[in-house]
């Protein structure tokens, strides 16, 4: 039978981790293991948390970065030994008790190596589970990503386990050999430890692609309540929009996966900025908010800056050696005994 471990990054926000673990012990499929990566390097908040009791064995890492894209690295790494690893994230609830086996079990398919879930958001708000974005090429297959970052739905025809071309950070499950620390490129976790950290669940997934399939498990019911907001790094103002725009260069250039990407992708992604930029501008006219038009300025300054130069180490993260830190925070890694 193959072990499974679910990956948690969390991040000041030792009551949502909490929650989280409460909804995973209703789950009619247990985990072998936890394992908790903490965005700081000692949190007692966390520690007790974890200490209260639960019906599945925990690790603990203290990641001396907090930084989403180096955290989902330190849990693959500590992974090691399980034949499956599913990330969740840590403010996620989940609103249906197989929906971790749901999941998990769309990995017996033949050729699959990586499952998603089309994340709810709550009653009061619209659900989006996929959009083109403006100026998205559409010559894609249903299901697949455009070049410019933006997901495009499955087929509907009553598959229960579409094919997709993308994955959604806040659940994905994989057959761990089909990770590899390549999936986590320095590039990504420079841009996250300075507040640019969006879509690397895509930049995963055009990697994973090389190795087999990815499903959509549309079973699953998992809910993001968006009761509190992400604390390491800014989703409004101007930095939101500088890296909503910015974070597409480095989707584009991992589209194809290890050939380089084509001209028309990068075509694809300038008509994408444009479109988008256009949209931001014409809703900061629309609202007259301060932070909207801050937003939109952001955008165009992200545009531009993606078109310039692509995300590289030396001008995103600094020198800051990865694998040096890996070690560093692995080397706390702890079992928390039920008290």
């Amino acid at each position: 039978m193959s072990s499974l471990a679910i990956a948690v990054p969390t991040y000041r926000r030792p009551h949502l981790l909490a929650r989280l673990l409460s909804d995973l012990t209703e789950q009619d499929l247990k985990p072998d293991v936890i394992i908790v990566v903490d965005g700081e390097a000692d949190t007692a908040g966390v520690r007790e948390v974890l200490a209260r009791g639960w019906p599945f064995s925990t690790k603990l890492i203290h990641s001396t970065q907090a930084n989403l894209p180096f955290q989902r690295r330190l849990a693959y790494q500590a992974s090691a030994g399980c034949d499956l690893l599913l990330y969740l994230d840590d403010d996620l609830r989940i609103r249906d008790r197989t929906s971790v086996r749901v999941v998990v079990k769309a990995l017996d398919g033949p050729g699959v190596v990586a499952a998603t879930a089309a994340i709810l958001a709550p009653a009061s708000r619209r659900p989006q589970p996929w959009a083109r974005g403006r100026g998205s090429s559409r010559r894609v297959w249903a299901g697949d990503l455009t070049p410019s970052g933006n997901r495009t739905a499955p087929p509907t025809d009553g598959n229960t386990y579409p094919k997709v071309g993308w994955l959604r950070g806040g659940v994905m499950a994989f057959r761990r050999p089909a990770l590899s620390l390549d999936c986590f490129p320095e590039s990504l976790m420079g841009m996250a430890s300075v507040g640019l950290g969006l879509g690397e669940d895509l930049v995963i997934a055009r990697r994973v692609l090389r190795r087999g399939r990815i499903v959509l498990a549309v079973d699953a019911k998992f809910e993001h309540p968006a009761t509190d907001q992400t604390r390491s790094f800014v989703t409004t103002g101007f930095r939101g929009g500088f890296a909503a725009a910015y974070s597409r260069r480095l989707i584009n250039d991992v589209y194809r996966g290890d050939r380089p990407t084509y001209l028309v992708d990068r075509l694809a992604l300038g008509a994408s900025w444009a479109g988008n930029a256009a949209h931001e501008a014409a809703e900061a006219l629309r609202s007259l908010s301060l932070v909207q038009s801050a937003r939109a300025c952001g955008y165009v300054c992200g545009a531009l800056e993606g078109a310039i130069r692509p995300p590289g180490q030396a001008h995103t993260g600094g020198m800051v050696g990865w694998d040096f830190e890996a070690r560093r925070s692995l080397e706390t890694i702890e079992r928390v005994a039920a008290q």
